[in-house]
């Protein structure tokens, strides 16, 4: 399986790569290659060789004795000149043997060849290991590396090779064997990494966990738990090494630190930030100065000891023994980036991100009753769930305590769960005072985020974990609730609607109340809700009343509030046929004495048209008049409108809104007075009323 160097490595590389070789590139023979080959060691040999570079006595943080400071730096630098000379060889090594051609290369024994590769094994030897098929909900089991503590290893701390990252591995498919895939890469491989997040609990290989939500750990609270999350989302090896630099630089750190930090660097960082939140709340309860704290000289811990010491990460895998001794540059890294995760903006999960571990009963329906038991309906609501890829069953029991003590069924029942507005239902029957116990379980599809890993018989069995998957889980939320049927609700189980209102052709303008009955009368809730497909065609408001706004047709549903599956539906057309014409009136100019003309506005003053007596206009109802009679000689005169005289303004104007058939005129005899229709018999009375009879005639054909 393929291990890529660390930066460590990669730097090296580029600053030999630059170096003069001893030979002209065409001028490599076999001969000479295989002598370089014999004179390189194997990555795997400059890891062993790192316990020949060691210093008698502990040097930490709290080391005075300039002797044993100085024996170990110089240890430390001793490794570090071997290593970059032998990096400077390899690359040379790999040049030569580039160069030769594959007749040459043929030549030369393969296990030399092989002394060039840059691979190393992974802390998990690619086997078959043995694993148990999980218990349901607790189907992730926590499995043990062969070759060192666990699987990933920053190396920086004395007490153990820790900090470190977890592997574990999904068994609820009853396999009983799991064999990794190679390098992790999220999304791909077949394991989950996670980081520690208890102090005082150890790792107990073969341990199954279950997932669940960060808040609901019981380690941490909401707060906590998003500082957690935001943690997680962000780092490696749930985003690349490379990615995890970015956001750093991205994020205002700066760039030459950050491309100095090693897997060693970030891995111990993570976990360090994790461990700040995780137990924040126990060093008081407990007494003791624990080490996820970042402030080093504080940082003694449970184990009495220092948290950082010093190890040269030189690959991305298990790195073998470690020296102890402390390294500025180490602390120095490790406790910037941790002080930087710490200090993330918290992180919320987002609803498909939570895991199904509540529930609760919203509603109990009352469906019938026979011979005191009852047929019931229970809606459910979840914490967590609602994704159209869920495999979720409820479970219903129903039950009694005796008297003995002993319990009597009424009835189990189970059926798929399946989302409606929110809520989950079941369908079961008890008896008025059962115990009822709905159970939700199954399968819960997760989008991608920081979830806590509980194992299976508690905090004191293995340590709790925390990490970051996606996809399948196993889940299980149980209550038990009392069935009390006088407390049911009574359900709405269908509205009527009276045939004559399922269909209607309407006018504009035209108004019908619809006349809505729900059933059955005693339902809990009777409130209906009204609404239109179409508000150009037909309005409703929330009483039933229908307005015809325009031509076309549209849907008026009706749904109850109670149970939106029980709705009617009424189909409203507004046909062109049914649209009445404008409706318009002929208005009258009676020709008159002494009066010339008439000045006539049909827009409210912008333009007038000259009419003369004895013509009419047809003009539509509610238009505004304005009118002017006109008169060569300024005679004086009146204005008469069915009859009835009406005073000009001061311009002499007469202002009208159409309404109906009118008549109107102007007289200029002074001696002669008009009065009402009614009270006088006069010829030019006698014509006025006339010809307003004549034209109420008329429009009584038009309506």
């Amino acid at each position: 399986m393929k291990k890529s160097v660390c930066f460590f490595m990669s730097l090296l590389f580029l600053l030999v790569s630059g170096l003069s070789c001893a030979y002209a590139a065409d001028e490599f023979t076999v001969s000479q290659v295989e002598e370089m080959l014999e004179n390189i060691d194997t990555l795997q040999q400059m890891q062993d060789k790192r316990s020949k570079y060691t210093a008698s006595g502990h040097y930490d943080i709290n080391t005075t004795n300039t002797g044993t400071i100085t024996k170990h730096n110089t240890a430390r630098r001793n490794y570090e000149t071997y290593l970059e000379e032998m990096f400077a060889k390899r690359a040379e090594a790999q040049e030569a043997y580039a160069a030769l051609s594959d007749e040459e290369k043929a030549q030369l024994d393969p296990a030399l060849v092989a002394k060039l590769s840059d691979e190393l094994p992974t802390s998990y030897l690619i086997k078959e290991y043995a694993v148990t098929p999980g218990n349901g909900e607790y189907a992730y089991e926590a499995i043990g590396a062969e070759m060192g503590y666990a699987y990933e290893i920053g190396n920086y701390m004395i007490s153990g090779s820790i900090p470190q990252s977890f592997i574990l591995v999904d068994t609820s498919d009853g396999a009983t064997t799991w064999t990794p895939s190679g390098e992790y890469v999220y999304g791909e491989s077949n394991y989950i990494v996670t980081y520690c997040c208890d102090k005082e609990t150890g790792l107990d290989y073969g341990t199954h966990y279950k997932q669940v939500n960060l808040e609901d750990s019981g380690y941490f609270d909401e707060a906590e738990a998003r500082s957690i999350r935001a943690v997680i989302e962000n780092s490696y090896p749930f985003v690349s090494m490379d990615e995890m630099k970015e956001n750093l630089k991205s994020g205002g750190m700066d760039p030459a630190f950050v491309d100095g930090l090693n897997r060693a660097d970030l891995i111990s960082a993570v976990q360090m930030a994790v461990w700040s939140y995780a137990n924040i709340n126990d060093a008081a309860a407990d007494g003791l100065e624990y080490f996820a704290s970042i402030d080093i000289p504080r940082n003694t811990g449970i184990y009495f000891t220092p948290l950082h010491d010093y190890t040269n990460e030189m690959w991305e895998w298990y790195p073998g023994k470690r020296t102890r001794t402390f390294d500025t540059r180490a602390q120095y890294r490790v406790n910037t980036l941790a002080e930087y995760l710490c200090n993330l903006e918290p992180v919320a999960p987002t609803p498909d991100q939570i895991v199904i571990s509540e529930l609760e009963v919203v509603k109990t329906e009352l469906i019938n009753e026979e011979n005191g038991l009852y047929h019931i309906t229970m809606y459910i609501a979840l914490n967590g769930g609602g994704n159209e890829e869920d495999d979720l069953k409820i479970h219903a029991t129903s039950y009694s305590q005796n008297e003995d003590g002993t319990v009597s069924i009424t009835e189990k029942s189970e059926c798929r769960a399946e989302r409606i507005d929110d809520v989950y239902t079941i369908t079961t029957h008890a008896k008025d005072g059962d115990m009822i116990e709905i159970t939700v379980d199954g399968k819960q599809k997760l989008s991608k985020g920081a979830y806590f890993y509980d194992p299976e018989g508690g905090r004191e069995k293995s340590q709790s974990l925390v990490g970051m998957s996606e996809g399948v889980t196993a889940v299980s939320a149980s209550k038990n609730t009392l069935f009390i049927a006088d407390l049911a609700d009574i359900p709405v189980q269908d509205i009527e609607i009276p045939e004559a209102e399922k269909e209607l052709k309407l006018e504009p303008g035209e108004t019908v109340q619809l006349a809505v009955t729900v059933k059955p009368e005693n339902a809990t809730n009777k409130e209906i809700i009204f609404s239109t497909s179409d508000a150009s065609v037909a309005t409703v408001d929330e009483k039933g009343n229908i307005v015809a706004a325009g031509e076309g047709t549209a849907i008026i549903t009706v749904i109850s509030a109670d149970k939106p599956s029980v709705k009617k539906e009424i189909v409203v057309t507004v046909a062109a046929a049914n649209i009445k014409p404008l409706t318009k009136h002929y208005i009258v100019f009676g020709k008159t004495e002494k009066i010339g003309w008439y000045s006539v506005s049909l827009d409210g003053g912008e333009t007038f048209l000259t009419v003369f007596g004895n013509s009419n206009l047809e003009v539509a109802e509610g238009t505004e008049l304005i009118i002017k009679a006109n008169d060569v000689f300024g005679d004086p005169f009146t204005f008469y409108i069915n009859g009835k005289a009406v005073a000009p303004d001061e311009n002499g104007y007469v202002r009208v809104t159409v309404d109906g058939y009118m008549l109107i005129g102007a007289l200029g005899i002074p001696d002669i007075e008009i009065p009402d229709a009614e009270e006088s018999l006069s010829l030019f009375e006698q014509i006025i009323k006339a010809i307003k009879d004549f034209f109420a005639w008329i429009a009584s054909w038009f309506k």
